[in-house]
């Protein structure tokens, strides 16, 4: 069967022209939200990558940014770590923010909405709104994963997986919250958003320490990048993985595509893969970058890919 993700062909690309750590964009892809050295950087794709800089003193680890575009949240390094949420309008609105070119990006002195200073004592690994935007999670580097009220910063829930979180991720529909643990041995632990109660808890084996997850939009399973180069698909319903395909690079990130037909994996090495969703089976992959992907994300009607060296292309 042919499948039309298989054809996708650059159609824009915009320029942060420095190192990122992190990237997140909306669901509309118009909006990317860029952690870059000491700045978090709104992008707008839609303007020939025009772009807003709000300057930190401090490295920024992670960024996130709601599925409507409304929020971005960023996590910083300082005496510790602390995470700040900002309403996207009041960034717009803001007297000392003027869009301009990405020669010359504007500065924000803008307050933040709440900012999260308790809890996690380490680096904040990744951030992640949910679907709806009511929640904000927080992987720390300590084995802590917080959810938060993404309207005030109150704390919901608080887990101690006992190992490093290294990244988290929501249910389209909204029930649950996954995170993904480990170095060297790892576990995937998934928990019911409204309660806070267990639902899967999955020791991965040694060399299974996870980098990256997200979750099917059915979602009833999610798929995992881990640390020995294998892609994994876990159901909820079961502790064995459905697939496991080993991989040649290291795994950066890895999306479920929105039409649910095939994953995205993106690579170190800059290159893209496309598994089939049910079998893992590689259907192809092509060079999307010359430097490690940061991270990508499947849109609607669009691939959106961030490497590492500051490039973001859109594919469509």
């Amino acid at each position: 069967m042919k499948i039309k993700l298989l054809e996708y062909q650059l159609k824009s690309k915009a320029f942060v022209n420095r190192p990122v750590s992190d990237a997140a964009i909306n669901s509309d892809g118009n909006l990317a939200v860029v952690a870059s050295g000491n700045d978090v950087l709104l992008i707008d794709l839609n303007q020939e990558g025009t772009r807003i800089s709000i300057p930190y003193s401090n490295s920024v680890q992670s960024v996130a940014v709601s599925a409507n575009g409304n929020k971005i949240a960023a996590s910083m390094v300082y005496r510790g770590c602390y995470t700040q949420v900002w309403r996207v309008s009041d960034i717009l609105n803001a007297e000392s923010i003027a869009m301009q070119s990405p020669q010359n990006p504007a500065e924000s002195t803008v307050a933040p909405l709440f900012e999260i200073t308790k809890k996690h004592q380490d680096l904040v690994h990744d951030l992640a709104f949910s679907a709806d935007g009511k929640w904000l999670a927080t992987a720390g580097h300590e084995a802590e994963v917080g959810i938060w009220d993404a309207t005030n910063g109150s704390s919901a829930h608080f887990f101690e997986p006992y190992t490093p979180a290294r990244t988290v991720c929501f249910s389209d529909n909204g029930k649950y919250v996954a995170f993904g643990t480990g170095t060297r041995e790892g576990r995937l632990l998934v928990r019911t958003l409204s309660s806070g109660k267990e639902k899967q808890n999955i020791n991965t084996g040694r060399g299974g320490g996870i980098g990256c997850l997200d979750f099917a939009r059915d979602s009833k399973s999610i798929v995992a990048g881990c640390r020995d180069c294998t892609v994994r698909q876990y159901k909820l319903t079961r502790k064995t993985p459905t697939f496991s395909t080993q991989m040649q690079t290291g795994i950066k990130s890895v999306k479920n595509s929105f039409d649910g037909n095939v994953i995205f994996v993106g690579h170190s090495n800059g290159n893209v893969a496309i598994l089939d969703h049910q079998t893992g089976e590689q259907l192809h992959s092509f060079q999307a970058h010359s430097s490690a992907i940061c991270n990508l994300f499947s849109l609607e009607s669009s691939l959106v890919t961030v490497s590492e060296s500051g490039e973001i292309k859109v594919w469509a």
